[in-house]
């Protein structure tokens, strides 16, 4: 009997934090992460367009945090779920490039025997304990992250798939692969040179704790609390009614999006079949002709399955414009960070702006509906700003700068202020405007011999760091205000060093 529309929406959310909070205490952001990884994997079939481009609403946890702080017991709950709503959760504690994207091996009679690998069928690859995948000095994670990164790329572009070549065949393995991932880990050895040289931590929902003393005692007393084995049909009820929900979610959406029948034309006559293969290559013997045959109609059965139509989630005025609102407010936080972390930071905006989406978009099909409001991004700013703010306080404490840059941002501030007061004091109407604004031109041709004698494109890229065009601009990196008066451009101090 279908449920309630009262069970679903926020109450659907609320009953989900409750059921996960019996497996984890006290990590209801880690419990989203898995909420919304696997209802993106489900209706993997639906996409919001951002103008050509269609973009699926998947989304991949990545959920860091120190040891004994509920990553297992969390981890338990997903697989438990994944499997419960027939998704191929692929679970891995280490896996090579092969493993993964699949490789083959040449026969003695010259062709090549294929053994796939994980991503090309797997809905979800997870992995409790990912800290390898970060450890750049053995092949586990020499290739599997860009496996990753490809993966995560929108369904719809030509990026999304991964191609192996197998000695003269360019193209002997080559998929688009569509699964989702769950990552845990504590902080990895080498997680910094992650971050800083390659792009696959900006492509997560990245959710970092650091739970103190008081928090783990919290933890402890409340599982204590717990111990009760005569409440557990209760915690199955709770279980098997989230369950319930999440399917028909799940069948409602597919079903928006209309379901294609496989052609039938492809039906195989399977004694016609053995008897061409034997005639076209007479060197195979019965077991390799038998195994080609299945292979071929593996593959034939892979036409004839239903397929689900792509469905386009609309987004309303009211809410584009609420969602434009949270995205400036949250990027507005980056600017009070340290230059190094602003810069790595300046990476996740995008990215942030897309989850964003996706979580709006998430909101609305668990409220059942079929375009988002204003509500819907509300939810999603809730769900992601304290994600953000963790992300920007753990990114600034990794990124510290060395003492060499320390001297080189000291130096290269420290001179641009100097020769703005220097001509100001100097006060050449060529160079100076109503007494605040020095000639930008002239401004840099003296920074450049300041500058240890730099080029001009140099002390332009360097000017641009510490310049805003913005009269209010809140970012403490800014120290020079720049505007055009006729076809020349100004610069005035904005920032002084005391």
């Amino acid at each position: 009997m279908p449920s309630s529309k009262l069970e679903f929406g926020d109450k659907f959310i609320e009953d989900f934090n409750r059921c996960f909070s019996d497996y984890s205490i006290r990590n209801k952001e880690y419990g989203l992460l898995i909420l919304h990884t696997l209802l993106g994997q489900c209706l993997k079939n639906v996409y919001f367009r951002q103008k050509s481009r269609r973009i699926d609403i998947r989304m991949h946890g990545l959920f860091i945090s120190p040891t004994g702080t509920g990553k297992g017991a969390g981890y338990g709950f997903y697989c438990r779920l994944a499997k419960d709503l027939g998704l191929d959760n692929q679970q891995l504690t280490e896996s090579t490039d092969a493993g993964l994207a699949g490789t083959g091996r040449m026969m003695p009679n010259g062709t090549y025997e294929i053994n796939e690998g994980l991503l090309v069928h797997a809905d979800g690859i997870s992995m409790e304990e990912a800290s390898p995948l970060f450890d750049f000095t053995n092949e586990f994670s020499k290739k599997n992250l860009t496996y990753l990164q490809i993966a995560m790329n929108p369904l719809d572009d030509a990026s999304c798939e991964i191609t192996k070549k197998l000695g003269s065949l360019p193209n002997a393995i080559r998929f688009k692969p569509h699964c989702s991932f769950l990552l845990t880990t504590y902080i990895p050895d080498h997680f910094k040179e992650e971050l800083v040289k390659r792009g696959v931590v900006q492509r997560f929902d990245t959710v970092i704790k650091n739970p103190s003393l008081e928090d783990r005692m919290e933890v402890i007393d409340r599982a204590i609390d717990g111990l009760n084995y005569s409440t557990e049909k209760n915690y199955n009820d709770l279980y098997d009614s989230i369950l319930v929900r999440f399917k028909e979610i799940v069948n409602r959406y597919q079903k928006i999006g209309g379901l294609v029948e496989g052609d039938k034309k492809y039906q195989i006559d399977e004694d016609k079949l053995e008897r061409v293969t034997k005639k076209i290559v007479p060197t195979l013997d019965q077991k390799q002709v038998e195994k080609l045959c299945k292979i071929i109609k593996s593959e034939v059965a892979v036409l004839e399955k239903p397929v689900w139509k792509g469905f386009c989630f609309d987004i309303n005025t009211t809410a584009k414009a609420e969602l434009k609102h949270t995205v400036h407010e949250l990027v507005e936080m980056i600017k009070d960070t340290t230059p190094i972390a602003q810069e790595k930071l300046a990476e996740f905006t995008h990215r942030m702006f897309e989850i964003l989406v996706r979580l709006s978009i998430h909101h609305s099909i668990l409220c059942l509906r079929i375009c988002v409001e204003s509500e819907d991004v509300l939810y999603a700013k809730k769900v992601y700003e304290p994600t953000w703010k963790s992300l920007i306080y753990n990114i600034e404490e990794l990124l510290v700068p060395t003492p060499e840059q320390r001297v080189k941002n000291t130096f290269i501030i420290h001179r641009s202020i100097d020769v703005y007061k220097r001509l100001m004091k100097e006060n050449d109407k060529a160079s100076v405007r109503d007494k605040i604004w020095v000639r930008r031109s002239k401004w840099l041709k003296d920074l450049q011999f300041v500058w240890d004698n730099c080029s001009r494109v140099t002390a332009n890229n360097r000017a641009l760091r510490l310049e805003s065009e913005t009269e209010d601009d809140t970012n403490k990196t800014k120290y020079f205000l720049k505007k055009k008066f006729g076809n020349t451009m100004f610069v005035k101090l904005i920032q002084d060093i005391t």
